[in-house]
């Protein structure tokens, strides 16, 4: 069993987190509640949370020990990062940074490795404190075994059609995570649907708008996106593609953003060589006779 107790819940060498401020503002109950009794029900709570600043957490509860599988000194500071699947480290890093930035709220669903080699897969929510904005007060949910039978097998079907389907489709999680693809997509990327996850490229002059796309959509539900953007092939070339995102998170037989893309390189290729030859034309200088 892992060790509870090797930090108080103060948390010595970080910040001193008074949660009685946390109480929810408005009428006062009946009853005070102390500051070591709401200490408490935070360490009872079924559910993993969390105090953090950036990606350096300052509080973590016995639920956040449980999941992990690690003491809680290893998950103070950036220590908690280890205990991402390293598949998913990088995205969630991503996915944390631009919400502290923007000091927007942030979801993430991802998978923690435990010590003894057992994944989980969570779902992390996490929003700024009203008297800190730059302090973030999260929860983490174990729904490895949450998952219903129904559910299951719809993804099981929506992956053979997948399977079967001619266009290159990425099925998407909210925070931007690969769930499903086609068989095509290797076609087009060189890339396995184990790889994509891994090693999936977007052009860096390209990122930014991509992921601003991308979370428009999501915030607009049934909402669609029309984008052009480059990717990185397996052998290293980039590939230009025009791609559709369909926001179909709360269409229950999908639960994602569904996005359909193809290569238009060569395209963009004999578009770019028909631009040179006018501006060369162009610049030749008139003979009159």
């Amino acid at each position: 069993m892992t060790d509870r107790t090797d930090a108080p819940s103060g948390v010595a060498g970080h910040e001193q987190l008074d949660l009685a401020p946390s109480v929810a503002r408005g009428t006062p109950p009946p009853d005070e509640i102390a500051p070591d009794q709401l200490a408490a029900a935070v360490e009872a709570a079924p559910v993993a949370l969390f105090m953090a600043r950036a990606t350096s957490s300052v509080f973590v509860n016995d639920r956040m020990v449980d999941i992990t599988g690690r003491p809680r000194a290893e998950l103070l500071g950036h220590g908690w990062l280890a205990t991402i699947h390293p598949e998913d480290r990088a995205r969630a890093r991503r996915a944390l940074d631009r919400a502290c930035t923007r000091g927007e709220p942030v979801g993430l669903a991802c998978r923690v490795e435990r010590p003894d080699g057992q994944v989980r897969s969570v779902h992390v929510a996490a929003q700024p404190t009203r008297a800190d904005p730059t302090l973030y007060a999260g929860a983490m949910i174990d729904v490895t075994d949450l998952e219903p039978p129904d559910v299951a097998a719809g993804e099981a079907a929506l992956q053979t059609l997948l399977e079967h389907s001619a266009d290159t489709v990425v099925v998407l999680e909210a925070d931007g995570s690969v769930r499903l693809t086609s068989a095509s997509t290797e076609r087009l990327t060189g890339y396995s649907a184990t790889d994509l996850r891994r090693s999936g490229e977007i052009h860096p002059d390209d990122r930014a708008a991509v992921f601003e796309a991308f979370d428009d959509c999501v915030r607009e539900p049934g909402s669609l996106r029309q984008l052009q953007f480059r990717v990185r092939h397996a052998d290293g070339h980039w590939l230009a593609v025009e791609a559709t995102a369909d926001n179909r998170l709360d269409d229950p037989a999908v639960r994602g953003v569904v996005v359909a893309a193809h290569d238009v390189t060569d395209q963009r290729e004999i578009e770019e060589a028909l631009r040179a030859s006018e501006r060369r034309l162009r610049d030749q200088p008139t003979c009159w006779r």
